[in-house]
């Protein structure tokens, strides 16, 4: 379930987040997208995954440590899978390229990537999972 007031922590968080730099283990779209689920429903993935790897090939391994493959493999098992078409404010959605995990907003989606903060059509997303 989503906290109140969680409508102005959603653009809070995305506001701030254009000034982020992208760092692998600290602030890559996983653990990104992860901190705003905590800020949003106060559920807690992100203590398994932060500063547990420092670069890509890092994170690789944890991921295949841990039964995964890809991000999307660990958004299934920590969230619903939804039609992109039923993604609201606020769910996660996977970038159509690079695939990368976002946060929606409406008509655009949010995603903090190696090539920085940037903005995709939500409806072109390859992926929504519902958040709270």
């Amino acid at each position: 379930m989503r906290i109140e007031r969680w409508e102005g922590r959603l653009a809070s968080y995305l506001n701030a987040s254009k000034d982020l730099t992208f760092e692998w283990g600290k602030t890559d779209c996983a653990l990104w997208a992860a901190t705003w689920v905590r800020n949003c429903t106060g559920e807690d993935f992100l203590s398994e995954w932060i500063g547990k790897y420092k670069t890509e090939r890092g994170a690789a391994t944890l991921m295949r440590k841990r039964g995964f493959t890809t991000v999307s493999d660990i958004a299934d098992a920590a969230l619903p899978v939804i039609p992109v078409t039923l993604a609201k404010r606020g769910d996660l959605v996977l970038h159509p390229v690079d695939g990368c995990l976002g946060i929606g907003n409406g008509v655009k989606s949010h995603f903090l990537s190696i090539k920085g903060h940037t903005l995709v059509d939500t409806l072109s997303c390859a992926k929504a999972w519902q958040v709270g």
